[in-house]
């Protein structure tokens, strides 16, 4: 079976399994600790468990880099990346914002071949594989041209990072707080929305390996600020501790332009 062709089989499983289970949210109980210190709650064990068992079914040899169990090295070249649940605050409490993020990698985690990324409660489907475009349902996506005065803008939200993004997301008159990592990162790719930000809160590889693939298929590109005080082209990467923001856009031309909002948004954030 085709790599990609297993990420739709493990999506297609996951949605089911989860919706099955949790057709109004739930599954919130605390169960474990995640590698990185997160809590690790019953949905998200049971989508990782959906997910091992077709991984196990049709390529057992295959490595793992999960937000459950770290990573789990099989001695393969090839590696399953996966955030059974992204946006599981969303899902325990019912709101219909949350999604299953898969990538395979190959000679290395940050190698990414192919995404997929499922819309739960949707079903919607976004795919990637290097070099072929990025689609949506089988329909090819772009991202679009970038109109301030137009323009929406999404970012992550959270107690340390409120004032500065308050901020940037006020530039073009449009925020949005969806909650949801890799499908905010796809509707930056399909043209829906036009920046995706993620502030004074390093991103996990998990959150972004399938979106950042997706993202860049579809003609935009992902900038990281590393704390040596410049922005670069985002190199996926498991390890994060230098890194302090993420800036995910559809139209790269505008790169500049945003870096220089940026700056002007974090000094009204601190101020």
């Amino acid at each position: 079976m085709k790599e990609i062709d297993i990420l739709f089989r493990i999506a297609h499983g996951v949605r089911e399994g989860i919706l099955e289970k949790y057709p109004h949210g739930g599954g919130n109980t605390i169960v474990g600790t995640g590698p990185d210190g997160t809590p690790t709650l019953e949905i998200d064990v049971a989508a990782e468990d959906i997910a091992r068992k077709i991984l196990d079914d049709n390529a057992p040899e295959m490595n793992i880099l999960s937000e459950e169990t770290g990573f789990l090295d099989r001695g393969s070249d090839s590696t399953l990346i996966i955030d059974p649940i992204d946006g599981s605050h969303n899902a325990v409490n019912g709101i219909p914002v949350f999604s299953v993020s898969l990538a395979i990698s190959r000679g290395g985690v940050e190698k990414v071949q192919h995404a997929v990324v499922t819309d739960i409660i949707r079903g919607t489907t976004y795919h990637a594989s290097l070099g072929s475009g990025a689609f949506r349902d089988g329909d090819r996506i772009h991202t679009r041209e970038m109109v301030l005065q137009e323009a929406t803008f999404s970012s992550y939200l959270s107690e340390v990072n409120m004032r500065a993004n308050a901020s940037l997301l006020s530039l073009p008159g449009k925020g949005r707080y969806l909650g949801c990592v890799s499908l905010e990162m796809c509707l930056v790719a399909q043209g829906s929305l036009d920046l995706f930000a993620m502030i004074s809160r390093p991103p996990r590889m998990i959150d972004i390996a399938a979106g950042t693939l997706i993202l860049k298929e579809a003609g935009g590109s992902s900038y990281w600020y590393r704390k040596g005080g410049e922005w670069g082209e985002y190199i996926l990467t498991n390890e994060a501790d230098d890194i302090n923001d993420l800036i995910s856009l559809g139209d790269p031309s505008f790169a500049p332009r945003i870096f220089d909002l940026y700056r002007r948004s974090m000094e009204v954030g601190q101020g």
